[in-house]
C-alpha cells in the first residue's frame, strides 16, 4: 500500500513538471475562491464603476452627438482695413485732366470793358497853370481816332497824353494836345467845333451796364482853352444830360500855350456829377479831343480818345476809370 501511494506521488510530480515545462515562462495563477475582502472590494468598486457608467450616460445624453462640442478655432480678421493714405495696389487711381479752358482776361466786376485807367489819390492838389511839373501820376495816351479818318494825318496833326487825380472834392486832368493848328473860334454850347477837350463820365456803371444809350447817369463835359487863343477866356460847357446842359462856371481850368501844341490843367468838382466819391470806385470813362485846323470853318474835323472804338452815344463802348488810394 505505501508502494502504491509513493507510486502515485511521483506520478503526480512527473506529470507538474511535464505540465510546468509546456507553458510559455508564465505561471498560471490559480484562482481560488474569493475571499470576504474581495468581496467587499468588488461590491465597492462595483457600486462606483455602475455609478459613473449612469453618470456618463446622463452626461451624453444632455448632448445629442451632432451637437458634440469639438476643439474649434477662432478665426481672426484679417486686417482688411486700408489706412486713409495707403490705396490699394489693385485700385486705380484716375488722373485728373485738363477741362478748364486757358484763363481769359476778365474785366473787373461791374467795370466798362475798355482801356482802364487808375486814378491816383493826391494828397496835394496841383496848382492849376498849365505846367506839368508837379504831375508824377501815370500818363495815358489818346490818340486812338474815333472820328474823321479824311480829315486826321496822323499825330503831328492831333494827339494827346494826360494825367488824372483824384481827392474828395475834385477829379484833376492834366491833358498835353500836340496840334499843328490852333483853331477856336467858338463859345459855349459850340465849343466842340474846334480845338477842345471832352470827359465822358458813367457814374452808374453797374445799374445800366449793358445799356447801350445814355441817361441821366452818363456825363459829357467839354473844355476849351480858350478863344481865339489858348489861356483867352477858357471855359467848359455840359451837353449831357440834357436836363441840366449848360456853362460850368466852378470847373477851374489851367492852361498854357505853345508852338503846335497846348496844355490843360482842370479840376472839375464832384458835385458836378452828383456822387461822393470812394477808394474803389468804378467809373466809366473816355477822354476826347476836338481839332478843327481851318481857320474859315467852326467844324469838328477830327477826334481822337483814349479809347479805341469808343463812340459817344453808346457807353457800353467806354473805358474804366478805377479811384484808388
Amino acid at each position: 500500500m505505501k508502494n502504491k501511494k509513493k507510486f502515485l506521488l511521483g506520478l503526480s510530480v512527473l506529470v507538474g513538471v511535464t505540465f510546468a515545462c509546456s507553458a510559455p515562462f508564465q505561471v498560471q495563477p490559480t484562482q481560488p475562491g474569493p475571499s470576504p475582502i474581495d468581496e467587499t472590494l468588488t461590491a465597492v468598486f462595483k457600486v462606483f464603476y455602475t455609478s459613473t457608467a449612469i453618470a456618463l450616460q446622463v452626461s451624453s445624453a444632455t448632448l445629442p452627438p451632432s451637437t458634440t462640442p469639438s476643439p474649434t478655432f477662432t478665426l481672426q480678421p484679417s486686417n482688411t482695413t486700408v489706412p486713409p493714405t495707403q490705396i490699394p495696389s489693385d485700385t486705380k487711381t484716375p488722373k485728373p485732366t485738363k477741362t478748364s479752358a486757358p484763363p481769359t482776361e476778365t474785366p473787373e466786376p461791374n467795370a466798362r470793358k475798355g482801356t482802364s485807367v487808375g486814378v491816383s489819390f493826391l494828397n496835394q492838389p496841383p496848382v492849376l497853370d498849365g505846367v506839368w511839373d508837379e504831375w508824377t501820376t501815370k500818363a495815358y495816351p489818346a490818340t486812338n481816332l474815333v472820328f474823321g479818318a479824311g480829315q486826321w494825318s496822323g499825330k503831328n496833326d492831333l494827339g494827346a497824353s494826360f494825367r488824372i487825380g483824384w481827392d474828395y472834392r475834385y477829379l484833376y486832368l492834366a491833358v498835353k494836345v500836340g496840334d499843328d493848328t490852333y483853331v477856336q473860334n467858338d463859345s459855349g454850347a459850340n465849343i466842340y467845333k474846334g480845338d477842345s477837350i471832352e470827359i465822358l463820365l458813367d457814374t452808374d456803371v453797374q445799374g445800366d451796364f449793358e445799356s447801350g444809350q445814355l441817361n441821366s447817369d452818363d456825363f459829357q463835359l467839354g473844355i476849351s482853352p480858350g478863344s481865339p487863343d489858348p489861356g483867352n477866356h477858357p471855359e467848359a460847357y455840359l451837353w449831357f444830360p440834357r436836363n441840366v446842359a449848360g456853362p460850368r462856371s466852378k470847373v477851374r481850368i489851367g492852361v498854357m500855350g505853345g508852338t503846335n501844341l497846348y496844355r490843360v490843367e482842370a479840376a472839375v468838382p464832384w458835385s458836378l456829377y452828383g456822387i461822393t466819391p470812394e477808394p474803389g470806385m468804378h467809373l466809366g470813362f473816355v477822354l476826347r479831343v476836338n481839332d478843327d485846323d481851318d481857320p474859315d470853318k467852326d467844324v469838328q474835323q477830327s477826334v481822337v480818345a483814349n479809347v479805341p472804338g469808343s463812340s459817344l452815344a453808346d457807353p457800353t463802348m467806354w473805358g474804366d476809370l478805377v479811384l484808388e488810394k
